[in-house]
C-alpha cells in the first residue's frame, strides 16, 4: 500500500534538481525582462508566471534541502536557492536606501546592480544545477 510513496521519495530529488534547471532560466529571464524594462515590472503574463515561480521556488528549495535526501550538489542546489533570495533581499534594501519611492510599485525601478547580481546568480545556479544532474545520474562521483 505505501510502495507508492517509497517511489516518489526515489523520484522527488531528481524531479527537484532538474526542475532548479528551469528555475535558473526563470532567474536569467526574470532579470533580462526587468533590465529591459527599465529595472520596472513589466506588464505581462509571462513575466507574472515566472516571477511567481523563482519566487515560490525559495520555499520548495527550503523544504527540500530539509526533507529530501539529496545527493551533495543537490542540498547544495536547495540551499542556496533560499541563500540568494535572503541576500537579494537585503542588498536590494541597501541599494534602494535613501530613494524617494513612488507610492505606485509599479514605478518602482530596481537598480541595475541588482538585476546584475540576479542575473549573475541565474547562471552560477544553472551551472550548478547542471552538476547536481550529473551527479544524479552518475556522470560525476565525489
Amino acid at each position: 500500500m505505501f510502495s507508492q510513496f517509497s517511489d516518489l521519495k526515489d523520484v522527488l530529488p531528481t524531479v527537484y534538481v532538474c526542475t532548479s534547471l528551469f528555475v535558473a532560466l526563470c532567474v536569467i529571464i526574470e532579470a533580462t525582462l526587468l533590465e529591459k524594462n527599465g529595472g520596472k515590472m513589466p506588464v505581462g503574463r509571462i513575466f507574472m508566471v515566472v516571477s511567481i515561480f523563482s519566487t515560490a521556488w525559495t520555499l520548495v528549495s527550503g523544504l527540500a534541502w530539509f526533507f529530501l535526501e539529496l545527493e551533495l550538489f543537490g542540498s547544495v542546489v536547495a540551499f542556496v536557492y533560499p541563500l540568494y533570495s535572503i541576500l537579494g533581499l537585503l542588498y536590494s534594501a541597501r541599494l534602494m536606501r535613501g530613494v524617494d519611492l513612488p507610492d505606485d510599485p509599479a514605478q518602482i525601478a530596481l537598480p541595475i546592480k541588482y538585476l546584475h547580481y540576479c542575473r549573475s546568480f541565474g547562471i552560477v545556479y544553472f551551472a550548478l544545477c547542471l552538476v547536481a544532474v550529473f551527479e544524479l545520474f552518475g556522470r560525476i562521483q565525489i
